[in-house]
Parts: structure tokens; sequence; C-alpha cells
């Protein structure tokens, strides 16, 4: 006798962790572009403490950032119980989270460099499209 629940009990529970990744994904990208589009940031790089400049637009997306990178962790590991193409694409997406992390950590601190913000554009896209491949395995 395992410890592990049900095969459908696992997987309600990771198409329901990637369903939640990929709405939070969703509200980051549009917190993304609401700064991109309402806010205006210094163009010289600035530090941690000066990021409250961006009002609460920028802290919100940088918490929801944190947040995505807890909750990829947890999706790994409810990926764990169900196979290795659920690990695969769930590790690929945390990937994606980190990328798009350092991507913004770079475009604040260094002075708005495109090439960060692009950094950040794919690391999204590779999490989005990480999670939905997880869930067209899983289905």
């Amino acid at each position: 006798m395992t410890n592990q629940p049900p095969a459908p009990a696992r997987r309600s529970a990771n198409t329901a962790a990637s369903l939640g990744m990929l709405g939070l994904l969703g509200v980051q990208f549009l917190l993304g572009m609401a700064i991109n589009l309402f806010v205006t940031l210094p163009s010289s790089g600035f530090g941690m403490v000066e990021m409250m400049y961006g009002g609460p637009l920028v802290m919100t997306h940088m918490m929801l950032g944190m947040t995505l990178v807890f909750g990829a962790l947890f999706a790994v590991a409810i990926a764990a119980q169900y196979g290795y193409w659920a690990i695969v694409w769930a590790v690929i997406s945390l990937g994606g989270i980190l990328v798009a992390g350092v991507g913004g950590l770079i475009f604040l601190l260094d002075g708005l460099r495109n090439s960060a913000s692009f950094l950040m554009a794919v690391g999204f896209l590779v999490a989005v499209i990480g999670y939905i491949a997880e869930l067209v395995k899983i289905t």
C-alpha cells in the first residue's frame, strides 16, 4: 500500500497547480504592461530602496514575482507525485520564472536596459509554455 493519492486526485492537484500558475503569470504580465505603459521609472539604475519610486504597481509586480517563485516550487513538488514529464515541464516553468526574475532585477538595477526587458519576456513565455505543456501531458 502506498501513501500516494489515487491518480485522478494527483491529476486534479497537478492541473490546479498549473492553472493557478498560469493565472498568476497572466496577472504578472498585465502588471508588467501597466508599469511599462503608465509608470515613469528613472533612466539610470536605482537601488532596492528606491523601487517604491514606481509606486504600488512596481512593488506589487515584484511581490507577485516572488510569489510566483514559491508557487513554481510548490508546483514542482506536486508534479513530483505525477511522473517524469510533469516534473520536467514544471522545472522548465520554474526556470522560466527565475529567468524572468533575473531579467527584472537587471532591468531595475542597471538602467532599464531593453535586453533585460526581453529577458523577462522570454522567461515569461518559457514558463507559460511549460505549464501549458504540463497540462497537455497530464490530460
